[in-house]
């Protein structure tokens, strides 16, 4: 049987829960798993310096070098003008993050947190301040977080787990127009036919941290025919945010599926009106910042009007009546205090007979969130 595969995971820009930064063993790792044919990432940084072990470099050409003969489709939802070293983002920085504020949809408040070097950190985090900066101090940790040597043992859990809070590093001066962007990623070896970046809803809500968020959407020719597979990150701080964010991808679901009706195409045969499918037929992956048992996670999946072929949660078709492995917090208990599932890939009604696996892959610790794979009968 021909199997068309995807794996989509949050990267965490490629550094494991040994601290390191290293994309080569995030490629190999995802490799040693399956024989991918698109592969969906989140968290990938380019020129954020202040980013612990990222040093700058531009994450996404890396991953598009390391993966010769696959196209690569970015989407930037982040995009300001680089600074000199300044830090980064609450969540592109630490990414220490207060579980509480998830579970109950409640942003955490200011006097749950403490500050550090521009850092916001949940209260109670093991690592203080003075015990040093999580890179950039030491030529060590620098060659460490840059390199992309193969790392012994990096599919099994690290004994030891690297700092999370740090100092602000040393200044990088950035060239004259750099920008620094933050965002996803999917990277494929079949025929891209048209690609969106889908800015998602972003309602002030200014007592929480939060950052702009983008879907990146492909249109590909699978072996069985169109598929739009679409990846994405939602709002972790701000349940209003991601409430908005869910509604938008609903609507951006039943928006291809009126597309995929528009049979008339005499009047769009040249320039930029030429015709391109866009199939109501989807695969949507992210880390959504919910939980199976959140509100959300059904609303994603309530129907459609006018036909729209509504999205499914793989899982439950994989594993019917079983509990989703978890995702985040398996390996990295310093920012995580248990595992959860929060990653999840859904699909569209029609391709649900299609389903022959959906895996959490359980065995890697190079990123604080786990991959996922899902395998579709390409017949």
């Amino acid at each position: 049987m021909a199997l068309f595969n995807l794996i989509t995971w949050n990267i965490q820009w490629g550094r494991g829960c040994d601290g390191v930064v290293n994309l080569r063993r995030i490629v190999d790792t995802a490799r040693g798993f399956a024989d991918f044919d698109v592969l969906c990432m989140q968290e990938v940084a380019r020129n954020f310096p202040g980013i612990p072990g990222a040093g700058g470099e531009d994450q996404f050409r890396r991953l598009a070098e390391l993966l010769p003969g696959y196209a690569a489709v970015e989407g930037v939802g982040t995009d300001v003008r680089a600074a000199n070293g300044a830090p980064a983002s609450r969540e592109q920085g630490s990414r220490l993050r207060d579980a509480t504020g998830r579970e109950s949809g409640a942003a955490p408040s200011s006097a749950g947190v403490a500050s550090v070097s521009g850092v916001t950190s949940p209260k109670g985090a093991r690592r203080r301040a003075e015990e040093g900066p999580l890179w950039g101090s030491d030529p060590a940790d620098a060659h460490r977080a840059g390199s992309d040597a193969p790392m012994a043992g990096s599919t099994v859990a690290s004994p030891q787990v690297g700092p999370l809070l740090r100092v602000t590093p040393a200044p990088v001066p950035p060239s004259d127009g750099a920008r620094s962007q933050f965002g996803n990623m999917i990277l494929t070896r079949l025929p891209v036919l048209q690609a969106f970046r889908h800015l998602l809803p972003w309602p002030a809500e200014p007592e929480v941290p939060s950052m702009q968020r983008v879907a990146v959407e492909t249109v590909l020719q699978a072996p069985w025919g169109l598929v739009r597979v679409t990846t994405t990150h939602l709002e972790y701080y701000s349940a209003k945010q991601r409430a908005a964010q869910v509604e938008r991808l609903r609507e951006l679901q039943a928006e291809a599926a009126a597309h995929a009706q528009d049979l008339d195409h005499s009047r769009k045969e040249g320039g930029p009106f030429q015709y391109a499918p866009r199939p109501g037929s989807a695969i949507l992956t992210a880390d959504f910042n919910f939980r199976p048992d959140d509100p959300l996670h059904a609303r994603l999946q309530a129907p459609l009007g006018d036909g729209a072929p509504r999205y499914v949660d793989a899982w439950q078709i994989g594993h019917p009546g079983e509990p989703h492995a978890p995702t985040n917090g398996v390996f990295d208990r310093e920012q995580w205090p248990e595992p959860y599932a929060c990653d999840f890939i859904f699909v569209t009604e029609d391709l649900a007979g299609r389903v022959r696996e959906v895996r959490v892959i359980s065995d890697t610790d190079a990123s604080d969130h786990q991959p996922l794979l899902l395998s579709l009968d390409g017949n």
